[in-house]
């Protein structure tokens, strides 16, 4: 099981865990002051926070380790410093094991987002991996796990799909009186598909209760790549769509911006849009600064809880290593209705003869 929120370290100095100024502003300067809809972080949410941030980080570098070995198809895609998106958008939101919490839909990989619906670090290399105990058994898994009663849904191709549809089960959950919200994070490319523009004008006109979260480059002319508008912010008038801002060099300004876009969702203001602008920030030294600043925890503290995340994601590799890949008949196992037929008429079978 994976720990739960407040697992980490805590200090022994007895010092105040409630009210500590955890909160970071979503709101651009052009953006007029939207009321709170959430406390401030306690300590203990931010000390967690710090841990799934750095658990992040380590793990997405035991990847690209791996990657340069050979065990995974290829390195992480996630520039640097980037975690704060996908770890900030899936603490903001209500998480439950029952089946009636939030549905998050995340891009690949961040493993400190996945450990916050039930994904293990082993079970994280083990899906990458593709040995018989992961769920694909293959060579190009990435993670494709689907578990609707801890809300996960996994990334699926082609780009831009996800908003079709997390839009139609928000839309369903609305309709079941369901006070529930699903958040979709999104990269800058996948903005300018035809399928997230048609997700988007079905859930904008339905109402539905949905947050997409777009992940975008600090750099004016990297978003121009995939689109004529300076932020991608601007689409969101055209579409009827609430709109927050947050600084993807923190963490905090995350949380506070999905948070409030969740909120207003739930009540029935619609399809809400939170675009999350990266540049050099580094999310995880900010949090910590902000952790010793407000004596939420020592740096000894802070350095032990460093220190057991690379040693969960060492032991978690090793453990998923030593399962090995499965048999060529196993990959079709769970994949085909009737798979017992499909292996051995694929397997047992003669082979096929290419068209001429």
């Amino acid at each position: 099981m994976p720990p739960e929120a407040g697992d980490a370290p805590r200090h022994a100095a007895g010092l105040p865990r409630s009210a500590l100024p955890f909160a970071g502003s979503g709101r651009s300067p052009e953006q007029p002051a939207a009321p709170r809809t959430a406390p401030d972080l306690d300590a203990d949410e931010a000390i967690e926070l710090y841990r799934l941030l750095r658990l992040t980080r380590a793990a997405e570098s035991r990847l690209a380790v791996m990657a340069d070995e050979g065990l995974v198809r290829m390195a992480p895609r996630r520039a640097p410093h980037r975690e704060a998106g996908p770890v900030g958008s899936a603490f903001a939101i209500r998480r439950a094991t029952d089946g009636t919490g939030d549905v998050f839909a995340p891009t690949f990989r961040a493993a400190g987002a996945l450990q916050l619906f039930g994904v293990g670090i082993e079970d994280f290399f083990r899906d990458h991996l593709a040995h018989r105990v992961g769920p694909a058994r293959e060579s190009g898994s990435e993670l494709h796990r689907i578990d609707w009663q801890s809300g996960l849904l996994a990334p699926v191709v082609p780009m831009g799909l996800l908003v079709e549809v997390v839009g139609g089960w928000a839309l369903g959950a609305r309709m079941r009186g369901e006070e529930r919200v699903g958040v979709v994070c999104d990269s800058a490319g996948a903005t300018s598909t035809g399928a997230w523009h048609e997700g988007i004008v079905f859930a904008a006109a339905r109402r539905s209760p949905l947050v997409l979260v777009v992940e975008a480059p600090a750099n004016v002319e990297r978003v121009r790549t995939h689109t004529r508008l300076a932020s991608f912010s601007e689409k969101a008038p055209g579409y009827g769509l609430g709109m927050e801002h947050a600084d993807g060099g923190d963490v905090l300004s995350v949380v506070t911006a999905v948070r409030r876009a969740a909120e207003r969702a739930r009540i029935g203001e619609g399809v809400q849009m939170v675009e999350i602008r990266y540049g050099d920030g580094d999310p995880v030294e900010r949090l910590r600064a902000r952790i010793l600043d407000a004596e939420a925890a020592t740096g000894s503290e802070l350095e032990a809880l460093e220190a057991d995340v690379v040693s969960q994601c060492a032991e978690g590799l090793e453990r998923a290593r030593s399962a090995g890949p499965p048999a060529a008949p196993e990959t079709l196992e769970g994949v085909y209705a009737g798979s017992e037929r499909v292996t051995r008429r694929i397997w047992a079978g003669p082979r096929p003869k290419k068209a001429v």
